[in-house]
């Protein structure tokens, strides 16, 4: 750190501690964000067997915001292709779908007894981005097949999705 002359110790420390650490982040409140695989994307060596992914964040009670409560429950939806782990677990077609509790301090959210979780991150325009190397999503009740958004467990897959318009979320 470069020290400046005419400030002193206690004053430099004094300005250091002042500065307001970074916001902190916000998960969105009812918002839906949603992934579609085009025909380029499905053309595309190595494409992932998630046609479209739909994530919904549930809406914060009246008690939840006067508690400022910092975790939020999220709906995910994953329409799978015939291709990749789609095709490889049967699933093609099928309607997939998980819950996960996120956590705003962190970005992250999980399910299993936290061995599956994402992370998320922000991005322009209303982007949203979730990385995992492990999240299950199942056709719970019916068929009770399951599929993984990561190709082959343990690889890293990044879904970018966008804001879907107010009061829709198609995947549902």
């Amino acid at each position: 750190m470069t020290r400046l002359p005419f400030l002193s110790a206690p004053l430099a420390l004094a300005l250091a501690l002042s500065v307001a650490p970074p916001a902190a982040a916000q998960l969105p409140d009812g918002a839906c964000y949603l992934y579609e695989c085009d025909a380029d994307c499905a053309r595309q060596a190595g494409a992932s067997g998630v046609a479209a992914l739909s994530i919904r964040f549930n809406r914060l009670t009246q008690r939840e915001r006067e508690n400022k409560v910092t975790v939020r429950y999220v709906e995910i939806a994953a329409l799978m292709a015939d291709r990749a782990q789609g095709a490889r677990d049967g699933v093609a077609g099928k309607r997939l779908t998980q819950t996960a509790f996120c956590r705003a301090e962190t970005m992250s959210c999980w399910t299993g007894r936290n061995r599956a979780h994402f992370t998320l991150e922000p991005g322009p325009e209303g982007r949203l981005s979730i990385e995992t190397t492990y999240f299950p999503v199942a056709d719970y009740g019916e068929s009770d097949l399951e599929s993984d958004l990561a190709a082959h467990r343990g690889e890293m897959v990044r879904f970018t999705l966008h804001l879907a318009a107010v009061g829709t979320c198609p995947l549902e």
